[in-house]
Order: structure tokens, then sequence, then C-alpha cells
């Protein structure tokens, strides 16, 4: 607001004390122009926020608790709940500070089976995120984090144990009760947000656009408005001091609770704004300026082929000339123990070129850039390496049991994969191939978990991992010297590093990470569901997508973990490995289920393109529905499970759960 006489403040105060309102003030950034002979509060016919009723009271409430041990002093709420829209799992933070004057080290419950002994069963997920032994400096603090997925309604306590001597004789124990509720929360009206819609180049106002004011998580609408023929729209809303008193005391992870407003509209680009914060008894002036579509690019369909398996693809992999499409199959678990193939397209005529057997499902899956070796690792216990010129295998390792992850450095000389069987009773967690002839370059151990993920940074000098357990860490390729490490919760199901050689992962624990080419924390994001492996960067790590199993898609500015636009996309899920963007960041390509809909963005988050293909009889499917029942996870199962985009978003290509691929050329 500019700075006013002292009068004209005085009048300005009585006057909102009568009307309850803070006038017309517009939200920084839009600079709209407000159409003449219209604009004041009796055109928009605003509600009256005279008679508030008294701020929401939080349904469970505690107190701030503070324990030592030694010279560290440990504060935590004691008391969390959370809500089954707005917070969607409980976020437990604990705060540690070092009063002494050394370094001081603790040690607490990292293994999460010791915390599942205490959650009931209807908490499927349970993680932490950070290591079993913590160090601090002189004077330095931290935040303990755990979640908990909170999957079904309840209330139970947790245990937090942490203790100094070797033999827990100074244990100290912060007990935590957690509620889970599944009734949602009905916020009343106590504000407003209104304002024109207009053409950006124009200035004139835009009719029959909608204009939806979602709640900070996306997982709930507050309002959504049609524009009436003068472009206005007014959108009654609770109020984000309202939230806000929700939540009482306890700490909420989310980067912000005010609400995110989106605007739709044939002929416009997509509409993003968020940090959009009406107070109590406000009538906030938000006026909106629409983009109009440059362009009206569509794609069509150039090529189809089905395989005769009934397995479903779960991975595409293409070579960097854009010339072959490799495919894997794989259904979500638990695994069917089925034979199945991996295939070999002409990525330009979809002909398939071969198919390898194997004894099971390959999850871990991968390409040279050059095109000439595929590399597959099962749930048949082997890792195969696959000549790409005729199908022929160039070698087969037992992994000792299930593989999930293969990865190629970008020169095509090794091969990142695990476990490693040793000796009958001991393996590696996880090696480095010679691709060549399938020696062990070097192994790793003494980590005991599992592999999931892996990347090599751009030059091949470093490789981060991403294990069971939420254990991430980058070593030195040459040396195999560990250069940094962190938790991030569960492994990580999308990993990625740009080449910055900074590094991105999120998983079930609901939050995207950022980290440094040192392993310092850049920047977090809490998101309400959580990732499968849906997700892609740009190689200079501009722009980072994700999507996630409520069917929402994110794309973040990689440098400051800022939102650039998400939407909700048709469907339950964005599917297991089906985000792609191309290089540019210009094209995002989207697969949902449990329908088989290819969703295409531009860079601004406008839908450009949208097309469901039939969905195919499925025995294996139908085989495994009799087993586990057909509630469970059927937008994982079903849909495109997978896509890949050229650099210049000039091609989708999507492998379908129901043995289909099909190939989109933009027009």
């Amino acid at each position: 607001m500019k700075k006013q006489s002292i009068v004209v403040l005085i009048i300005l105060v009585i006057s909102l004390s009568l009307c309850g309102c803070t006038g017309q003030e517009k939200l920084p950034g839009d600079n709209t122009q407000t159409p003449s002979g219209g604009g004041t509060n009796e055109d928009f016919q605003l509600p009256a926020l005279t008679n508030l009723v008294p701020l929401p009271e939080p349904p469970v409430t505690g107190e701030e608790k503070t324990l030592v041990l030694g010279d560290l002093e440990f504060t935590y709420y004691d008391a969390i709940f959370s809500d089954g829209i707005f917070s969607l799992g409980a976020d437990i933070l604990i705060h540690v500070k070092n009063n002494g004057t050394v370094i001081e080290t603790f040690f607490t419950e990292r293994d999460t089976d010791m915390h599942f002994a205490q959650v009931p069963n209807w908490v499927m997920h349970f993680f932490a995120y950070q290591a079993a032994t913590i160090t601090l400096q002189s004077g330095e603090e931290k935040t303990l984090h755990y979640f908990s997925s909170n999957d079904g309604p309840g209330e139970f306590t947790l245990n937090f144990a942490f203790w100094q001597q070797a033999d827990q004789s100074d244990k100290i124990t912060a007990p935590i009760n957690i509620t889970s509720l599944y009734e949602s929360y009905m916020f009343e009206t106590t504000s407003a947000i209104y304002g024109y819609v207009l053409d950006k180049t124009t200035g004139q106002p835009i009719a029959n656009a909608e204009v939806t004011v979602n709640f900070y998580n996306g997982r709930n609408t507050a309002a959504r408005e049609t524009t009436d023929a003068q472009g206005r729209y007014v959108a009654s809303t609770p109020s984000v001091d309202d939230i806000s008193a929700y939540f009482g005391d306890q700490e909420i992870t989310y980067r912000s609770l005010a609400f995110f407003v989106t605007v739709q509209k044939d002929g416009y680009e997509y509409y993003y704004k968020d940090a959009v914060s009406p107070k109590r008894g406000e009538q906030l002036r938000f006026d909106i300026n629409l983009e109009p579509k440059e362009t009206t690019e569509t794609y069509t369909l150039d090529w189809e082929n089905k395989v005769s398996d009934y397995y479903g693809f779960f991975w595409l992999k293409v070579d960097d000339d854009w010339n072959y499409v490799a495919a894997s199959q794989a259904k979500h678990v638990p695994e069917l123990n089925k034979a199945t193939h991996f295939y070999f397209f002409d990525a330009n005529t979809g002909e398939q070129k071969w198919s390898f057997p194997t004894g099971n499902e390959c999850w871990g899956f991968d390409i040279t850039q050059d095109g000439t070796l595929v590399a597959a690792g099962c749930s048949d216990g082997y890792v195969y390496v696959v000549n790409t010129n005729d199908g022929s295998l160039l070698w087969k390792k037992s992994s000792g049991g299930m593989n999930r992850f293969v990865e190629f450095s970008h020169e095509g000389t090794l091969l990142l994969t695990g476990p490693s069987p040793i000796g009958p009773d001991t393996a590696y967690d996880f090696v480095l191939y010679n691709v060549s002839d399938g020696s062990i370059v070097r192994g790793f151990s003494g980590y005991n978990n599992w592999l999931r993920n892996g990347r090599f940074t751009d030059d091949d000098s470093k490789f981060v991992v991403g294990l069971s357990g939420g254990y991430l860490a980058m070593f030195n390729t040459t040396s195999g010297e560990m250069l940094w490490d962190s938790y991030v919760g569960e492994f990580p199901l999308f990993l990625a590093i740009d080449d910055h050689d900074n590094t991105y992962a999120s998983g079930k624990g609901r939050t995207l990470f950022s980290f440094d080419k040192d392993g310092d924390l850049r920047w977090s994001y809490r998101v309400p569901d959580h990732t499968t492996t849906a997700g892609m960067i740009t190689p200079d790590g501009s722009h980072v997508v994700i999507g996630t199993v409520g069917a929402w898609v994110y794309d973040f500015n990689g440098a400051t973990g800022e939102v650039r636009w998400r939407q909700r996309i048709t469907g339950e899920n964005v599917c297991h490995n089906a985000v792609s963007v191309s290089a540019g960041g210009g094209y995002v390509a989207i697969g949902s289920g449990p329908d088989n809909v290819l969703t295409i963005f531009n860079t601004k988050g406008t839908k450009i393109f949208e097309q469901t293909s039939a969905l195919n009889p499925d025995p294996i499917l139908d085989e495994k529905w009799a087993t586990i029942g057909p509630t469970a996870s059927a937008g994982t199962q079903k849909g495109i499970m997978c896509t890949v985009i050229s650099a210049d978003g000039s091609t989708v290509i999507a492998g379908y759960g129901d043995d289909y691929i099909r190939s989109f050329t933009k027009q």
C-alpha cells in the first residue's frame, strides 16, 4: 500500500471497521487494466463479512516439551494430528541444540522397523529423514524429521529415544501422541477474493474463464467460479488465518498455507499464481491477466504396436539419436513370478526388431547413449546385457535375488547395479561392472541397504545411489570414495542429477529434496502425495517435473524450488515412469491411470494435447485381482506406465500397461 496521510489512514480504518473489508488492494505483479466504467465493490456484489465466526480450534492440542541430554536440549510438540485432506500424514519435528562448548554426538533409532513396532497397521509408511548417529557442533541446531502416513483414522503414541552412552544408560524418551482424522474439516467463509480476468494484450475482459482457488496442497478446492460477461469473478473463501488457527501450535512442513489460483480458458495460456493470502475479514482484490496462446500445437498418432505378453510395459528407453526404443515389462508389486520379455523397436516405424526372454519382470532397465547395448535388472535374480543389433546376450550376472536397478555410464563403459554376490553368504550392496565383459570394477559393501536407484554425473566422474531405508550417497567413480551422504525418508523412487552435479530426489516420503554437489541441502518441498518413479529434469536442472499418486504434476524451478505451475491431470495417478520433459523444458508428457490417458503440456502448464486409448483385456491383471482384490492400486497397474519425449518435444512415445506402445508426433 502507498504511504498515506494520517487523516486518510484514520478514515480508512473507520471505514473498514464498518464494512468488514480491506478495500480493493491488488496483489503485486499482475498490473491489470481495470475496464472503464467498473471496478467498485458494488459492481462485484461482494459477500458481507461483518459477522465473522470464531477462529477454528485445533481438534487436538498439546504442549511444547523440553528434554536434556548432557549439553543437548531437545524441544518438541507432544501432540500431532493429521487430516485426510489438509495435511495427509503427520510430520513430526524434534529440534536439537548443542548448548555446550564442544562437539556432541548422540544416537537414535534409525531402523524404521523399530518404529513400526509402535505404529498401527493402518500406517503404511513411516520414515526418518536422518541417520542414527548425529553430531552437532557447539551452538549448532538441527531438526529431526519423521513422517507417518496415517492411512486411516485412529490414535497412537510414538516414543522417540536418544542417548549418548553405548549402554544407553542415559537414554531419554520423547513420547508424542499422533491422531489421524479422516473427517474433512469444513472451513467457514471468512474472506473473499475478487477481480477481473483480462486479456493481457488487449486489456479486454474475458467471459466464461474458470477461476479456481485451491488450498495450499491442492487436495481440495476453496472456490471455483466462472467469470461473467464483464470478466468479473467473486470467490468466497476461508482466510489463511483460519487455516493457521486450525493447525494450532504444531509445526507444518508445507512451505506455505496460502492459496494458489489457477485459470483456464480456451485460447489462452494456463494461469498459475501461488501465495494468495486473504486475511480474515478481507475482500482481496486480485485481477488476472491471461496470455493469449500463440500456437495451436497438437499431436497425432504416428504408429502403434502390441506385443503378445500380458505383463504391460514399465520402462521405455531411447538412444540419443532417437533411432531405437527399448521397452521392459513389469507390474506393480506383488511380483507375478511369470516369464516375460524385454523388447527393441525402431523408434521411427514401431517395427519390433527383437525380444529377449527373462524368467520374471524387469524393473531395472537402461540403454547406452549410442543405442548399442541394453541392460535389464530382473526379478528372476539376473542382470542381462544384450547387443541391440541382433538381440544376442553379451553377458548375464546373478544378483543373488531380485534386482531392480541398472544404469549405464554416459560413456557406456560402466554399469551401476546391485546387489552382486561375493560368496555364499555375502554380497556387495552395489557394484560397477565393466560393460565389455561383466567383470567387477569396484564393489561397495557395508551399507546393508538394497540399491533402488542411481545416476552418474554428466562427466561420469561421480555417481549417486539411493538405497532402501532412505539412504542417499554420492561416490567418486574412480576411487570409490564416498563424497557425501544423506537421508530422504524411504528410497528415492525419483532420482536425478543435473549438469551442475545437483541431486534431486523424492519418493514415498512426500518431500522433494535438492542437494548441491557437496551434499548440502539446497531446498525441499513438501507435496501431499508420494511420487512413484515419475519424475524428470532438464539437463541444466532449470525444470524439475514430478508426478504424484494423487494425479498432480509439478514443474519446479530447480534453482530455487519454487513452483512454476502445477496441475491435476485426468486419472487417479501419474503412473510409475510416465513423466518426461523435453531438453529445454518446453514440453512435458504425462501418462496416467487407470485409463490410458496421455497429456502433453507446454512450458507454461497449458494442456496442448490429451488422448485416451481404449483399455485392452489383461489376463495377467485379472489373475492378480483374483489374489489381491481389484481395489489394490488399480491406478498403478493400468494406464500409461512410461513416456519418453524427444529433445525438441516433437515426438512422444508411450508404453501402456495393456501391452501397447504408441508414438505421437507434433503437428
